[in-house]
């Protein structure tokens, strides 16, 4: 396996998947299988700080009192925890990450001599989720990551202790290694929050409505929240044809084109939970919030 890989799925805390390059043909398996996936964006996990971290306090920054209050902070009084360095490199303006949310973000890895290991950042790949305080990444990031702003950008410098320890990783990191992230907050997804699918007539069209039970042929593209393209019927000059209401495909999909009318445009921003939820589809990650841009071309009876 490839090492940067190996090293970013260990980070993650991720099971490998059979991931193939093609969304359209994922889009076209589900049609032809009539999967509809409805699963929560959410691990089923605790997300608050759980036994099988390293330690339940929290590294210092400016936000940190409004996160986890003055119990929190009377926990910080670890080394390991002291040397964890947060440095904002761009403030965020958006909403804040508290323990039990889900983010969405780019990173950059790299050792103390600045040699980088791992990036999902400015290379085309899609943006990596996970539910804060959940122990799904190394406990450097869970603690890091507390009080940032949607938007910003976050410099992490993280001791081998909040990292991967004695063991090192994958023959990559080496034993006791000091790791820093560059960290870009993309978005958050508060527990409490009712992230439905979002809608918006790009072109309004003019023709026949799209309704349950019509057949609907549309062009699409489909983006991560980064801007990644991960697949466009476009580019293969290949119209997609289904048939409304017998969920053969993605349930964002169902709802989102329900009163299209030929001619029009529209841009769906779809959470997890009804695109391709915990199992992922193709090159898609679980968890994965999906844009798409559609054009309604026709709709038959």
């Amino acid at each position: 396996m490839n090492k940067k890989i190996f090293i970013l799925l260990f980070l993650l805390g991720c099971n490998k998947g059979d991931h193939s390059n093609d969304l359209g043909q994922s889009i076209k398996d589900d049609a032809k299988t009539g999967v509809n996936t409805s699963s929560s964006e959410f691990s089923e996990n605790n997300t608050s700080t759980s036994d099988h971290q390293k330690d339940s306090s929290v590294a210092h920054s400016e936000d940190v009192d409004k996160v986890v209050g003055v119990e929190g902070k009377d926990n910080m009084n670890n080394t390991h925890l002291q040397n964890l360095e947060i440095n904002d490199i761009k403030a965020g303006t958006g909403v804040a990450v508290e323990a039990g949310d889900r983010v969405y973000v780019e990173y950059t890895g790299s050792l103390s001599n600045d040699s980088v290991f791992d990036s999902n950042m400015n290379n085309g790949k899609q943006p990596f989720g996970f539910n804060v305080g959940a122990g799904e990444v190394i406990e450097g990031w869970d603690k890091g990551l507390l009080g940032m702003k949607e938007g910003g950008m976050r410099s992490l410098k993280i001791p081998s202790s909040l990292g991967y320890g004695a063991a090192g990783a994958g023959g990559v990191i080496p034993p006791n290694a000091d790791l820093k992230f560059d960290v870009k907050l993309l978005k958050v997804v508060k527990r409490s929050d009712n992230f439905d699918l979002i809608s918006e007539d790009i072109i309004e069209g003019t023709g026949k409505e799209a309704v349950k039970g019509k057949s609907v042929t549309v062009h699409y593209k489909g983006t991560f929240i980064n801007g990644v393209k991960f697949d466009a019927s476009y580019d293969r000059d290949e119209p997609f044809t289904i048939k409304l209401g017998e969920n053969r495909v993605i349930a964002g999909w169902e709802q989102g084109l329900l009163g299209m009318k030929a001619g029009g445009k529209r841009k769906l921003i779809i959470p997890p939970h009804l695109g391709y939820g915990t199992r992922g589809a193709g090159s898609i990650a679980p968890g994965q919030i999906l844009v798409f841009e559609i054009e309604l071309l026709e709709v038959k009876n």
